[in-house]
Order: structure tokens, then C-alpha cells, then sequence
């Protein structure tokens, strides 16, 4: 079981200025800017559940699934892995995959999945069961 705690993620960046002077001044500025990722997301995987991650560019899907596999850590919240804080030998008991398949618009969600799904070699039986 994998269970997400309130979960936050924030990036801290030097703050740029505009133009030249503004590109000197940042040189010997300290001004952060932090841009906060993922805003207290929590949720729970039960083991053997097969879970899709979706939403809008910059919703924070990778940034979340990163946390989930030790590529980076919360700024706040937990992830638990069987009740405890991950650890590398967790890693052998996850799947992960980030990438942007293609989308058909002129498709269904369903009739996309199945696309999908033959593409991946994943018999129609296994389809079904979602």
C-alpha cells in the first residue's frame, strides 16, 4: 500500500530581474522566488491497484510520481510505503511511467484506451477488467 499525506512540493529559484542591470543586479541579489508544485495531495494505493495520474500541464504529476519513487523529496507531508517512510527496496514494488502518450480527439476516453492498450500488446480480457 502507498500512502500520500498531505504532500507539498515547492521549488526555490533566484528571483531575475528584466534587462541588463536587472541581469547584474541578480548577480548580487538573495531574493528567492519559491514556486510551490504540488499543494497538499494525499491519497492511497492499495497493493495490486493500477492507478493512472491525470490532469491539466503543470497540475504536478510528475513532480508528485517523482516523489513516490525517491527522485525527489516532499517539502512537507509523507509518503508510506506498508506503513513506512520509503526506502530504496521499495523501488523493486513500484511501476512507474511518465510519459505523454498520444491522444486521439477524435477518439473516446474508451475507444483511446483501447488504442492504447493494443499498442502495449495488453489482451482485450485485461481491458475489460478496468
Amino acid at each position: 500500500m502507498i500512502k500520500v499525506d498531505h504532500i507539498h512540493k515547492d521549488f526555490v529559484s533566484p528571483k531575475k530581474y528584466p534587462g541588463l542591470g536587472g541581469a547584474v543586479k541578480g548577480l548580487f541579489s538573495n531574493e528567492k522566488v519559491i514556486k510551490r508544485a504540488v499543494d497538499d495531495i494525499s491519497f492511497t494505493i492499495k497493493k495490486g491497484e493500477i492507478v493512472g495520474y491525470i490532469g491539466s500541464n503543470g497540475a504536478g504529476k510528475s513532480t508528485t510520481i517523482k516523489m513516490m519513487t525517491g527522485i525527489l523529496r516532499p517539502t512537507d507531508g509523507e509518503i508510506l510505503f506498508d506503513g513506512h517512510p520509503w526506502s530504496r527496496k521499495d523501488l523493486a514494488d513500484i511501476g512507474a511511467l511518465i510519459e505523454t502518450p498520444p491522444v486521439y480527439e477524435n477518439l473516446t476516453a474508451w475507444e483511446n484506451l483501447k488504442v492504447r492498450a493494443l499498442m502495449l500488446h495488453i489482451p482485450d480480457e485485461r481491458i475489460r477488467e478496468v
